[in-house]
């Protein structure tokens, strides 16, 4: 569930902010009953702040306080100390009978190789169900940077890093095919031509882009990393990081992710 903000009686909005994540959204799901978030009911309250009741289904029902001024952040940032809790790492799998596909959580927190008692993101594929993904939200932005903190590990088999600005399965490939910027990184650590990461070594990946320029950029360790091509131009800018493997055999090494942070220009 996402909220955004105007100020000027809707004709432009801000924010597109996650305010409600399905706790169960990486359990099976019930074949019966209601799930998910639905039915967002909300009033203003005396200290400026919003009130807001949802959830679909009996044991999903929040009430949650939404201050305004959070709709207006322009960054966020995430290192993993509050575990999964904003992202979203689900993986469908089997057959769909009518509404109903099970699934299983994707991609795990798993030991930091360097750093004990910290955890990091590992975007592999485990099994032979469909490779892991992960989505995170942040502000929405025409313009901004994105950075990540990552290692490609020994047997990586690949993977690509998009941005977009509305919510995708994890593990769904035609994410990648959707997204507004999406860039491969191969096995041996080219990105874009270039060689961009070394097996076994954290690197800073950042992602520059500006809607009104139709450009985005890469960088890593500071170095130019060249330029990712721009399939569309979403009104309200960018306001998702998907991270997703590309092996199509098993790759149990896969990526890590150590930090991500996001900054956008009002």
């Amino acid at each position: 569930l996402h909220a955004a903000i105007s100020s000027d009686e809707g004709k432009t909005w801000r924010g597109f902010r996650e305010v409600y994540l399905d706790p169960t959204r990486h359990n099976s799901p019930p074949k019966r009953g209601d799930r998910g978030t639905a039915y967002p009911q909300f009033k203003h309250m005396q200290n400026g702040k919003m009130l807001f009741a949802s959830g679909q289904g009996e044991t999903l029902r929040v009430l949650i306080e939404l201050d305004p001024d959070w709709l207006e952040e322009t960054a966020r940032a995430d290192d993993f100390s509050d575990g999964l809790a904003n992202w979203s790492t689900f993986k469908p799998f089997g057959p769909a009978k009518g509404w109903w596909r099970d699934r299983l959580r994707g991609s795990e927190l798993v030991e930091h190789p360097v750093k004990p008692g910290k955890s990091v993101l590992r975007i592999a594929k485990p099994d032979e169900k469909d490779a892991d993904g992960a989505m995170w939200n942040f502000p929405a932005g025409r313009s901004g940077k994105v950075k990540a903190r990552i290692r490609i590990n020994a047997g990586f088999r690949g993977a690509t890093i998009s941005l977009l600005d509305h919510f995708f399965d994890p593990t769904d490939d035609a994410g990648d095919k959707n997204a507004t910027f999406s860039m491969n990184i191969a096995p041996d650590g080219n990105a874009n031509g270039k060689r961009a990461f070394k097996i076994g070594t954290f690197h800073e990946l950042e992602i520059t882009w500006d809607l009104e320029k139709q450009t985005a950029t890469v960088n890593v360790d500071g170095a130019d990393a060249g330029a990712i091509p721009v399939r569309a131009n979403p009104p309200h800018g960018l306001s998702y990081l998907r991270f997703r493997s590309a092996a199509k055999e098993k790759d149990t090494a896969g990526l890590l992710i150590e930090s991500v942070k996001a900054e956008v220009k009002p």
